[in-house]
């Protein structure tokens, strides 16, 4: 059986179908902007803060995960409509990794690799300086 609303009036062919229609189902769930990630150098290993961006109207939940080798954390993250949030990653060690995160049902939504370096010596402050 087809419903229908026809106003007083109009012909048949301006019908539209008149039904429920879910608001869940008409927003479209992007995947999380990944942004590069920042590293801070400490003695105690580095900080990495990686930043998530939600292009989606609605509150997503996702799981981010650092990993290199051996070593392998995650943190939860909420995002909100089109907001935006970090988690920090503490005592990491330098070498290459590969930052993954995902969504609430445990698919893989996004990916990015990036290499820390904080053993590297800071260079002398002598070649900042310019002669007149």
């Amino acid at each position: 059986m087809a419903t229908g609303v026809v106003v007083v009036g109009s012909t048949p062919a301006s019908a539209h179908k008149a039904g429920h229609v879910s608001v869940k189902s008409s927003l479209k769930v992007r995947p999380p902007l990944l942004k590069r990630p920042r590293v801070r150098c400490h003695e105690s290993g580095a900080i990495v803060v990686i930043t998530l961006r939600n292009r989606s109207r609605t509150a997503l939940h996702f799981e981010v995960r650092l990993s290199a080798g051996e070593y392998q954390e995650a943190l939860p993250v909420m995002l909100l409509p089109r907001g935006t949030d970090s988690v920090e990653f503490h005592g990491v060690p330098d070498g290459s990794y590969l930052t993954e995160v995902l969504n609430d049902v445990g698919e893989y939504v996004a990916d990015r690799r990036f290499r820390v370096s904080c053993n590297a010596a800071p260079a002398p402050a002598d070649h900042r300086r310019t002669e007149s």
